[in-house]
């Protein structure tokens, strides 16, 4: 397990900035080096990065909007994207990449 940064200062917005990288049908995740949610913590490894894990961006979309957050999603070279979100969106978006985690697992 990875050391993490400590928690954000009360009043400080928790933030949540990733890479999402296309290799073949999955995403290797990689997580800014920065406070995680427990619930998170043991998906990365000690270069903060999740592999493989099963995405469905739509599904993000989805969530997000549900929960009535706005986050950023930034697509990038071949099939890539970055996703950021800050304070309530990054709790919100935490628990749905905690979702893809667990769907991950075959």
């Amino acid at each position: 397990m990875r050391a993490h940064a400590p928690a954000p200062a009360p009043g400080q917005d928790v933030e949540l900035d990733i890479f999402c990288s296309r290799v073949g049908d999955a995403y290797r995740v990689y997580v800014r080096p920065t406070w995680l949610p427990d619930h998170l913590l043991d998906c990365f490894d000690d270069h903060c990065e999740a592999y493989p894990v099963y995405l469905d961006f739509e599904d993000l979309e989805l969530h997000m909007k549900r929960s009535g957050v706005e986050y950023a999603k930034q697509p990038a070279t071949p099939g890539g994207v970055q996703l950021y979100a800050c304070g309530a969106a990054a709790e919100v978006m935490s628990n749905w990449l905690s979702r893809s985690f667990a769907s991950s697992v075959r």
